[in-house]
């Protein structure tokens, strides 16, 4: 049993806590959210909508049934479990179909109207700033939103280090852009362990915005670089299927969209190559957390973003972000690895290369045929 106590609100210096006491397994711990006090009205209170989002996978985990002092939002309420929970359970073997125990509202929380995107300046949050600020979207965003609710098993002991550093670095990019920043801080990575970071990746990130319901009325989630067709329930990545997460979240006051889900990686970076502030704001890395400094330059997410770069003939304008030089220096090995490369991003990459009339290195090749020679060769001794 999951057992989240009524939330309440707690001031520390210039910091207000949006709090429940829960208690897992007779072990009780207090969960809470941060803001800056300014905007303590933002903290959605006497709501239990963002705790349960927030413990909904280790509940699944465990068969843990959840109880709750505070109501929770009907509509919320009821597409978690005749939607949510009972498909999750039914096709990812290791989650169970948990009872929720609860009072329900129908009763809108007030907010301020806000529109928010969740921002990282990696290629999918930077897509979707640029396609939801034009005033001819629907929905015109007045906020970027930068949570603390997630840790990287690497960063661990820097993570408060690292969100307060990007909020710094963001709140620029965001003055630049005419838009607010909201920063929400968690406790979640110190209280709720949980070794595997991407298979709860999107619910906290939902019970960040849940908490935030006398901010934001519309809430959207960019989706990751693959398209709808991607779709799929994979426990490793929760983001396999964000469309369902997404579809169940919204409240009353909150309405919870995908953003971005119908572009691939090309796409999206094909059209932030358009786009000014990239150029001294991408950050697609996976070894640097934090934007603002310059990519690594190498792992896959760098090396995709790179060679699309490349491909446009677009790079030279990220010497800000990237290490450009050296990544040419390198051009034939990383242009070979992606010879190599079956999956479908790396062949609209060499495609897009052949378009633009880039001329693939005989080199390249050369080295591509060496690879798959000597994957023949290791295949064959494995069988």
């Amino acid at each position: 049993m999951i057992h989240i106590g009524k939330t309440y609100i707690k001031r520390e210096k210039s910091k207000s806590f949006l709090c429940s006491d829960v208690i897992i397994n007779n072990n009780k711990i207090t969960l809470w959210y941060s803001i800056d006090t300014e905007y303590e009205n933002y903290l959605c209170i006497n709501r239990a909508d963002a705790f349960v989002m927030a413990l909904l996978v280790q509940a699944m985990t465990f068969n843990h049934d959840i109880k709750c002092d505070d109501p929770i939002s009907a509509k919320f309420k009821f597409f978690l479990t005749k939607q949510y929970i009972p498909t999750l359970s039914e096709n990812i073997k290791p989650y169970h179909n948990i009872k929720i125990d609860s009072d329900i509202t129908t009763e809108p929380y007030k907010n301020c109207g806000a529109v928010g995107v969740g921002f990282s300046a990696g290629s999918d949050s930077m897509y979707s700033v640029i396609n939801n600020t034009k005033m001819t979207c629907k929905y015109p965003l007045t906020h970027i939103a930068v949570f603390n609710c997630v840790n990287f098993e690497k960063y661990e002991e820097e993570s408060r280090n690292i969100f307060i550093n990007n909020c710094k670095a963001l709140q620029k990019f965001a003055n630049q852009q005419k838009l607010k920043l909201v920063a929400l801080d968690t406790n979640f990575y110190e209280e709720l362990h949980w070794k595997f970071t991407n298979e709860i990746v999107s619910m906290r990130i939902i019970s960040c915005a849940l908490a935030l319901q006398g901010l934001f009325s519309v809430y959207l989630v960019s989706s990751p670089s693959f398209t709808l067709e991607k779709f799929n329930l994979e426990l490793e990545d929760s983001t396999r299927f964000d469309l369902l997460t997404i579809n169940s979240a919204s409240t009353e006051s909150l309405s919870i969209y995908l953003s971005g889900a119908e572009a691939d990686k090309v796409q999206k970076i094909t059209q932030i190559s358009d786009y000014e502030p990239s150029y001294k704001y991408l950050h697609s890395c996976f070894s640097s957390d934090e934007p603002g400094k310059k990519n690594c330059g190498t792992c896959k997410k760098c090396k995709d973003a790179q060679i699309i770069l490349y491909a446009l003939e677009k790079l030279d304008n990220y010497n800000a972000v990237y290490d450009t030089e050296n990544f040419k220096k390198d051009l034939p090995k990383v242009i070979a690895y992606y010879l190599n490369r079956k999956d479908p991003i790396a062949k609209k990459i060499i495609k897009l290369l052949k378009e633009n009339n880039i001329e693939i290195p005989e080199k390249s090749i050369a080295i591509a045929k060496q690879i798959e020679k000597v994957r023949d060769i290791m295949s064959k001794k494995i069988n």
